[in-house]
């Protein structure tokens, strides 16, 4: 794969407009007058910022690119050499620059837009994506054909918004130790079975049902995430293990949080959690860990619905039970 992080002379020529940082995106789908297997080259104009590399084999098949509209315009101008859609070629990888040549200045390629690859109508499947980007932004890969990311061993990348790459068809991922925030439902696509963070994860954030309904087996919490949110990994139904890292600072998981996890057969070091959310073990059968009759965490009344391990704990949702019809049926208490 040598190849991917090698550099590459820009294919093609543009205008480019000054004032703002250069970003990838797109705001509207790709479409192009001509597509004659980028031997012709037409001009397109985009409202959003939009700067990639597409090669195929290692070669250069088509480019796009682009940095921030100035204040007076609507858009930049730049050209585009079309890549072709002859189902019979082999899968592209998708090579995103890291710095662009603007009148003798280099400028970085900071962020990766929102919706810029949104249902892209082609065929890459890898993505390499180079040391200065900072934010992948909502949206950005939302239902692309990518199944494999790459990053460049000096990775700035700090956040990966909401819906990053939901419903796309990645499979699996290393995230960068400099990553400290993913979004709500960021990695929610069917076919995702493997996420592993780089030694040193710095993450402290992660979203509502970024997980969810994925194909992951097992994951390992980075140290510095204090959250489980709402439904991170609910309906993941080949999830068996969770590890929570001895010196994690890890202490809730919040509801729903491993929702329908069916086969989910233990967390690791889960005692350090002290708060469990409503639902958050429901329906998981299979689930049980080995924990100290000492640990005692916070639950609700239907934390372990479903959940054969909730029975150590069947007086205090026998109570929490009673308290509950107690307020809907204020009368039935009274002599």
């Amino acid at each position: 794969m040598n190849f991917v992080k090698s550099a590459f002379i820009l294919a093609s020529s543009f205008v480019l407009c000054s004032g703002t940082m250069l970003v990838a995106s797109s705001s509207q789908p790709w479409g192009y007058s001509e597509s004659d297997y980028g031997i012709k080259v037409d001009e397109i104009r985009f409202d959003d910022c939009l700067y990639s590399i597409y090669r195929c084999n290692g070669e250069l098949t088509a480019s796009f690119d682009k940095v921030g509209r100035a204040e007076n315009e609507s858009a930049s101008r730049f050209t585009c050499r079309s890549c072709p859609s002859d189902d019979s070629r082999p899968w592209e990888i998708l090579q995103i620059q890291n710095f662009i040549n603007y009148e003798g200045n280099v400028v970085p390629v900071v962020e990766i837009g929102a919706a810029a690859f949104v249902e892209a109508n082609s065929k890459f499947k890898l993505v390499h994506i180079p040391a200065n980007i900072e934010v992948i932004t909502p949206t950005a890969f939302y239902l692309a054909p990518v199944q494999h990311v790459i990053f460049s061993e000096d990775s700035k990348l700090k956040h990966i918004c909401d819906h990053a790459f939901f419903h796309s068809s990645l499979e699996c991922i290393a995230i960068p130790r400099s990553v400290i925030s993913i979004g709500d439902e960021a990695f929610s696509a069917e076919y995702f079975y493997e996420v592993v963070f780089e030694e040193g994860s710095l993450l402290e954030e992660i979203g509502y049902s970024a997980f969810s309904e994925t194909s992951l087996e097992s994951i390992t919490i980075p140290p510095k995430v204090r959250t489980i949110p709402v439904g991170c990994f609910s309906e993941c139904d080949e999830l068996r293990r969770v590890t929570i890292l001895p010196d994690s600072e890890l202490t809730e998981f919040g509801h729903g949080a491993f929702f329908k996890c069916t086969k989910l057969l233990t967390i690791d070091n889960l005692e350090k959690v002290t708060k469990l959310g409503d639902r958050c073990f429901l329906d998981c059968n299979k689930f049980n860990p080995v924990c100290s009759e000492e640990w005692q965490p916070e639950i609700e009344e239907f934390t372990f619905r479903w959940c054969a391990f909730g029975e150590r704990f069947r007086d205090r949702i026998d109570q929490l039970t009673a308290a509950r019809l107690a307020r809907s049926n204020p009368d039935s208490t009274r002599p």
